[in-house]
């Protein structure tokens, strides 16, 4: 699950695309690369704690974004570092419905080595897209 950092943003921003063999791949591949913009090592959050978490919308785009933002949401309500462990995507008559899990704990800044804070996600240059049965996005947060 490959992602990379992308340069030359306003000093407001950062950014990152990511690929995937489905947007499953892509949602989990992002809530990771999300928290590293934030935290030194991803992987230094425990999996301590796990959540379910359902999401609806009518567009795909905005599933992405809505997966995304439910990360920062319990960060800054909650004080909670999450990542996404698994998930399923289904499309029905009503639009997309996410269904994942999300494992982590508490933040603790000694351990978890912050960066910036990344505020929201941001719809400048934000996409979603299958080519050739791979899926790509890239996404820019607000810091």
């Amino acid at each position: 699950m490959p992602y990379e950092y992308l340069e030359k943003l306003t000093s407001s921003d950062a950014g990152f695309s990511v690929w995937g063999e489905s947007v499953c791949e892509v949602i989990q591949t992002a809530g990771d690369a999300l928290i590293g913009v934030m935290v030194e090592v991803v992987e230094s959050i425990k999996p301590v704690e796990k959540q379910q978490v359902t999401l609806k919308n009518d567009d795909l785009e905005m599933l992405l974004v809505d997966a995304l933002q439910e990360l920062i949401f319990l960060k800054d309500a909650y004080g909670k570092l999450f990542r996404y462990s698994g998930c399923e995507v289904r499309e029905d008559q009503a639009g997309y419905t996410f269904e994942g899990e999300i494992r982590g704990e508490l933040m603790d800044r000694d351990r978890h080595q912050f960066s910036v804070d990344v505020k929201a996600v941001t719809m400048h240059n934000f996409s979603l897209k299958e080519h050739n049965g791979q899926w790509k996005a890239t996404v820019v947060v607000d810091i």
